[in-house]
C-alpha cells in the first residue's frame, strides 16, 4: 500500500511539473492573444481593418498548420517539441521587443510576428493535448484534464486585464514580459518526464499519415459524434455571440466595459466548470454527463434574444446568467470530451486526431462569425439571434440522439480494439 501510494505521489509530482510548465505557456498565450490587437490599436495606431487583419493572423495559422502540426506531433518526440515551441516563441517575442524599443517594428514585421507565433502555438497546443496521457498518473486522465482546463480558464479570466496592464506600464515591453513567461515554462518542462514512449510507425505511405486522424475519428461512433457536435456548436455559438455584441452595444446601449464584464463571466464559469468536472463524473454516467453539460452550454445562451430594451439591469442579469451557465457547461463538456479522446485513441495518433478536432472547431468558429454578418443583412441583430439559437437546440437534439446509441469507452486499460481508435 505504501509503495503504491509512493508511486502515485511521484506520478502526480511529475504531472504537476508538466502542469506548471503548461500553466506558464497558457498564461503567456492568453496575454499575447489580447495584447496583439491592443498593440495594433494603441502603439502602432492601426485602423479597424488592419486590427481585424491582426486578429485574423492569430487564427489563420491554426487552420493552415493544424493538419501538418498533427503529423509532426505524432512523428517526433513530444517533450523536445514542446520545449522548442516555448523557446521559439520566446525568441521571436524577445527580438520583437528589442525592435520595438528601437522603434524598428513596422506593421508588416509585426504581422509576421503574429503569424509565426500563431503557427508555433497551433503545434504547441496539439502537442500539449497529445502529451497529457503520457504524463498523467495511471487511471487519472480525467483529473489531469480538469487541472489543465482549470489553468486555461484562469488564464482566460486574467489574460485581458494582464495584457492591458502590461501595455499600460511598458508599451511594447509586454512582448518581452511574455517572452520571459514562455522561457520559464520551457525551463519547467525540463523537469517533467513522460512515463510512456511514443510508438512511431514508419512504413505508412505519406497520404495515410495525413489522413489517419480523420480515419480514426470516422471509425469511432463516439468520437464522430463529439466532432460533429463540436463543429456545429462552435458555428452557431460564434454566430450568436457576434450578433449579441452588436445587439448589446447598439440596441441596448451597453458600454464596451459592461459587455467585456459579461463575456468575462463565461470565463469565470469555466473556472467553476473545471472544478466540478471530475466530481460530477463520480455521480453521473459519462455519456449522460457530456449531454447534460452540452445542454447547459446550448440552452443558456438562448435567453439572450429575450433581453428587454427598456430594462438595462434585467438585460444585464439575463446575460450574466447566460454566460455564466454557458461557461460552466462548456468546460465540463470539454474536460470529459477530451478525456474520452485520450482514452479512446492510441498515443501514436493523438496529435492527428487532435488536429482533426481543432480544424473543425476553428473552421466552425470562423464560418459562424461570417454567418452572423450575413444574417444582419436580412434581419436586425435581436431577431437574427433566434436563428443560431434554433441551430444550437437542433444540434443538441442530434447529439443526444447519437449518444443514446453509443456506450462511452471505459478506462484506457479496458479498451477494446474497436474503441482504441486504431483503424482496422
Amino acid at each position: 500500500m505504501t509503495l503504491r501510494s509512493d508511486k502515485t505521489s511521484a506520478a502526480w509530482d511529475n504531472f504537476d511539473r508538466f502542469w506548471a510548465s503548461q500553466s506558464c505557456a497558457q498564461a503567456a498565450g492568453q496575454v499575447l492573444y489580447f495584447a496583439y490587437p491592443l498593440i495594433a490599436a494603441s502603439l502602432l495606431e492601426l485602423g479597424p481593418a488592419q486590427i481585424a487583419i491582426t486578429t485574423s493572423l492569430q487564427f489563420l495559422p491554426t487552420l493552415l498548420m493544424t493538419p501538418v502540426g498533427g503529423l509532426i506531433v505524432d512523428r517526433v518526440n513530444r517533450r523536445p517539441l514542446l520545449l522548442f515551441c516555448h523557446l521559439g516563441r520566446a525568441g521571436l517575442l524577445a527580438a520583437a521587443a528589442v525592435a520595438a524599443a528601437a522603434d524598428q517594428l513596422p506593421t508588416p514585421l509585426f504581422w509576421v510576428l503574429v503569424a509565426c507565433t500563431g503557427a508555433i502555438s497551433s503545434v504547441a497546443d496539439l502537442a500539449t493535448l497529445a502529451v497529457i496521457p503520457q504524463v498523467s498518473p495511471e487511471g487519472e486522465i480525467l483529473a489531469a484534464n480538469s487541472k489543465m482546463q482549470l489553468t486555461f480558464s484562469v488564464a482566460q479570466v486574467l489574460g485581458p486585464a494582464a495584457a492591458g496592464l502590461l501595455i499600460g506600464l511598458s508599451g511594447a515591453g509586454v512582448l518581452g514580459a511574455v517572452a520571459g513567461i514562455f522561457t520559464i515554462g520551457a525551463l519547467l518542462s525540463l523537469r517533467a518526464r513522460l512515463h510512456t514512449e511514443l510508438r512511431v510507425t514508419t512504413d505508412e505511405p505519406w497520404r495515410t499519415r495525413f489522413t489517419r486522424g480523420a480515419s480514426v475519428v470516422r471509425r469511432n461512433p463516439l468520437l464522430r459524434a463529439l466532432l460533429v457536435q463540436g463543429a456545429l456548436f462552435n458555428f452557431f455559438e460564434q454566430a450568436l455571440i457576434t450578433l449579441y455584441l452588436v445587439f448589446a452595444l447598439r440596441t441596448l446601449g451597453m458600454s464596451t466595459s459592461a459587455v467585456g464584464i459579461l463575456l468575462g463571466l463565461g470565463a469565470a464559469g469555466s473556472v467553476a466548470g473545471a472544478a466540478l468536472a471530475a466530481r460530477l463524473s463520480d455521480r453521473i454516467r459519462r455519456t449522460r454527463l457530456v449531454a447534460l453539460a452540452m445542454g447547459f452550454a446550448s440552452i443558456a445562451p438562448c435567453v439572450l434574444p429575450l433581453s428587454p430594451h427598456g430594462s438595462p439591469s434585467l438585460a444585464g442579469a439575463m446575460a450574466a446568467f447566460a454566460f455564466l451557465a454557458y461557461g460552466v457547461g462548456l468546460t465540463v463538456y470539454n474536460v470529459h470530451s477530451i478525456a474520452i479522446r485520450h482514452e479512446s485513441v492510441d498515443a501514436e495518433y493523438q496529435g492527428r486526431v487532435g488536429a482533426v478536432y481543432r480544424f473543425f472547431a476553428y473552421g466552425g468558429t470562423a464560418l459562424g462569425a461570417a454567418f452572423a454578418g450575413w444574417l444582419t443583412t436580412w434581419w436586425d441583430a435581436q431577431s437574427a439571434m433566434w436563428i443560431p439559437c434554433a441551430g444550437l437546440l437542433a444540434a443538441l437534439l442530434l447529439f443526444v440522439g447519437s449518444l443514446r446509441r453509443i456506450e462511452a469507452p471505459g478506462p484506457a486499460g479496458d479498451r477494446t480494439p474497436e474503441s482504441a481508435g486504431t483503424p482496422a
